[in-house]
């Protein structure tokens, strides 16, 4: 018995597949990696097009207002603390949390801290 195969439009693959890029895809199927995934030519020789969702993903953060913050307006009236932890991994010396103080009066909003948003990426990427 034999069967022909509804050509799948890619984005619908893509999407199907939680967002794998559309050169996977078609590297996958190009290579009989997979099957009963029928593209056609036309699907085959497109321009990987613009996904908002996976534009959204890849996005740092989300907007934020630019207002100030009213409660802290010296040196130490709010600090933001936080606790990370269990690591996989004990620390040099046998810790295996993370605790971070961060000063709010410095900045409008934790967002905009640059320092305390750098600190987060060198200690964790």
């Amino acid at each position: 018995m034999t069967t022909s195969l509804k050509p799948t439009k890619l984005q619908s693959l893509h999407e199907a597949l939680g967002h794998l890029g559309h050169h996977n895809i078609k590297g996958m199927i190009s290579k009989g990696n997979v099957l009963g995934i029928c593209l056609s030519t036309k699907e085959l020789s497109k321009n990987s097009g613009i996904c908002a969702a996976c534009t959204q993903g890849k996005s740092k953060h989300a907007s934020f207002s630019p207002r100030g913050s009213s409660l802290a307006k010296d040196i130490l009236d709010l600090v933001l603390s936080d606790l990370w932890g269990p690591a996989l991994v004990q620390s040099h010396y046998g810790y295996c949390y993370l605790y971070t103080f961060t000063n709010i009066s410095s900045s409008n909003t934790p967002e905009q801290n640059r320092v305390a948003e750098s600190l987060n990426h060198v200690i964790f990427d």
